[in-house]
């Protein structure tokens, strides 16, 4: 394949991954976030506090390991998560609350007899209102698989990809067509 080619190709992959990054999370249960790093973090504002965002992974089998930490950067805040299997059955779930600028952590271990995808339901704040602030960060570990490589990549299905060669020719491919990009060296 022709250097210009694979230039444009991984340039497309590399947008497409900063949409799927910009898009942020998914507040649709049903159309959840996959997880490509074991780690969640962000901060806790009025903006969000008790809003629900929903990711998905792969977990299994064995332990998993979820560690829960939140910081409470004015008087109190508050973060917490709740897994369920595939039939919406609840796993596990845990809240910690920090208060005074303090720092509190959860630890929380389950375990799974077979390879299963799951679903994190994450609320930041909820517990104080709206006059939270503070920060959290959620970790997996264990018997975890966030590597997303079985799992679909965002590919737009309308518009065209638009490749000017080196020899000043244009290559267009119409992406409602496509159903994978895979780039090759």
């Amino acid at each position: 394949m022709p250097r210009s080619i694979w230039k444009a190709l991984f340039s497309l992959a590399f947008i497409m991954a900063l949409a799927a990054v910009a898009t942020g999370q998914s507040t649709d249960r049903d159309n959840p976030t996959k997880l490509t790093s074991p780690e969640i973090s962000g901060y806790v504002d009025g903006d969000n506090s008790g809003k629900l965002y929903y990711y998905s992974f792969v977990a299994g089998p064995g332990e998993v390991v979820i560690t829960l930490d939140v910081k409470a950067v004015g008087y109190h805040t508050s973060t917490g998560f709740d897994i369920f299997d595939q039939n919406a059955q609840m796993i596990t779930n845990e809240r910690v609350s920090a208060i005074k600028g303090g720092e509190e952590r959860r630890v929380n271990r389950f375990v799974l007899s077979r390879k299963s995808s799951l679903i994190i339901r994450l609320t930041p704040g909820g517990t104080y209102g709206k006059h939270e602030s503070g920060a959290f960060r959620l970790r997996l570990s264990g018997a975890v698989d966030v590597s997303g490589a079985s799992q679909p990549t965002c590919l737009p299905k309308q518009g065209t990809l638009r490749i000017k060669m080196k020899d000043g020719s244009i290559k267009e491919i119409d992406l409602k067509q496509a159903d994978e990009i895979t780039i090759q060296p």
